[in-house]
């Protein structure tokens, strides 16, 4: 809640439950109610606004923009639109601002991810387009306005597909980029940053991870603090394909945060770790030919410099038509549901459909890695969604399914130590 103030969202699709953290699958969700079958090819005549709690991958955004949501193996042109809406956090804004400027916070934050809808990037400039959830007050009233540039962006958005929502992917501006380019910053001597991957060998719709790395090198004895933006949401985190083509382009994440990272401590000889699902994103499939492809992540960390990962060699596998494994894998994986729930790894009210034939294609398959993946992410599911919940709700009757499905999960060494380690606290939280 702003102050005194009270929002009435117009489209309320998940009735008034928006309490707490919303998961990626809420923001899709109600941004879908709200806009419906828009076709990009054709021209969108709506974009939305989601207003929520606070958004559970990132809770001190104050807002985000989402572009093109994933949908496994789906062709339709209606769940390709870019640029179609925003949201912002309200919890978020409340614990950073104080009382009398919340309301003020609240109306640069909506214009500025509205901004984003229209394809404007950040700036330095004192501008609606200025990050300011790391700023410890409100802009003041001479940030309440658009830079000269982005004036004339706004008004050619009737005629330019890059500026128009529903147009071009987000950061894509042709001819209405600026013609000026930051500098690349100098590689970092103080952070090193390894990637890898769940699997280096599989096709296209199997549920892949990311995993990453970063650490200090052995020359610091004192801890390093930067911005926790590890995360392809954020504009210093890049992940990098080149293909068997010799292409090279830049991953596409579904959401992007504007501030709200906090701070990463580094202590020495310390290793920060994450994962990332990353056989999905904007549009589609990450990989959309076979071959040998290169994966390499960079992260932009200001004094400290820039960091470069190492380069994984990775090989997309070509269909194996009458093959039994790649069957019935495709079959699972490429259904909606049970892509979607790899992808996201949550669901909103119920277990997705399909959540048998998942388990099914797990026992049958067990040796593949797949299959440990596919009850990691399963179990993980249901524990998220069980601490939004509580045990007490609808859902905690599959309690039982989830620590059936991590204990099979963490026998599997496919699964990695960092993936296991999570698996057996989830283990214990139930």
């Amino acid at each position: 809640m702003i102050s005194n103030s009270r929002i009435v969202p117009k489209h309320d699709p998940f009735d008034g439950d928006y309490s707490g953290n919303v998961f990626d699958g809420h923001l899709h969700g109600a941004l879908y109610a709200m806009t419906g079958r828009q076709n990009p090819r054709t021209g969108i005549n709506k974009i939305g606004l989601v207003i929520a709690d606070r958004y559970e991958s990132l809770p001190g955004a104050f807002g985000i923009m989402f572009d093109q949501r994933f949908v496994p193996n789906s062709s339709s042109r209606y769940l390709r639109v870019p640029r179609e809406g925003c949201a912002i956090f309200l919890d978020a804004i409340t614990s950073k601002r104080q009382s009398d400027e919340q309301l003020r916070e609240l109306s640069f934050t909506v214009i500025h991810e509205l901004g984003h809808v229209f394809n404007l990037q950040h700036t330095n400039a004192t501008s609606f387009m200025r990050q300011s959830a790391g700023h410890p007050h409100v802009f003041r009233s001479d940030a309440f306005k658009f830079t000269q540039d982005d004036r004339y962006r706004l008004s050619q958005c009737t005629a330019s597909r890059h500026i128009r929502p529903g147009g071009s992917a987000f950061e894509d501006l042709g001819d209405m980029a600026n013609a000026n380019t930051q500098k690349q910053s100098q590689l970092s001597t103080v952070l090193d940053l390894r990637i890898d991957l769940s699997s280096r060998e599989f096709w296209r719709f199997e549920p892949i991870e990311l995993d990453i790395q970063l650490y200090a090198n052995g020359s610091r004895k004192k801890s390093i603090k930067i911005p926790n933006a590890m995360d392809p949401g954020h504009p210093q985190f890049c992940i990098w394909i080149d293909d068997p083509d010799g292409e090279r382009w830049r991953y596409r994440p579904e959401r992007r945060f504007c501030g709200g990272e906090g701070t990463l401590t580094l202590k020495p000889e310390e290793t920060w770790w994450r994962d990332l699902a990353f056989f999905g994103q904007a549009g589609g499939y990450t990989f959309s030919k076979p071959g040998i492809h290169t994966v390499q992540v960079t992260l932009e960390c200001h004094a400290l410099g820039r960091v470069e990962s190492n380069k994984l060699v990775v090989n997309i596998l070509a269909a194996r038509q009458d093959d039994p494994l790649y069957e019935s894998a495709k079959s699972c994986f490429e259904a909606e549901a049970i892509g979607m729930l790899m992808h996201y790894r949550c669901f909103i009210n119920r277990l997705p459909p399909g959540t048998n034939r998942l388990r099914d294609y797990c026992d049958a398959f067990s040796d593949h890695a797949s299959a440990g993946m596919g009850r990691y992410k399963l179990g993980r599911a249901i524990v998220r969604r069980l601490k939004q919940d509580g045990k007490e709700s609808v859902i905690g009757r599959f309690r039982h399914l989830a620590s059936e499905e991590l204990k099979q999960a963490v026998t599997d060494r496919s699964l990695g130590d960092g993936r296991r380690s999570k698996a057996e606290k989830d283990l214990l939280s139930l």
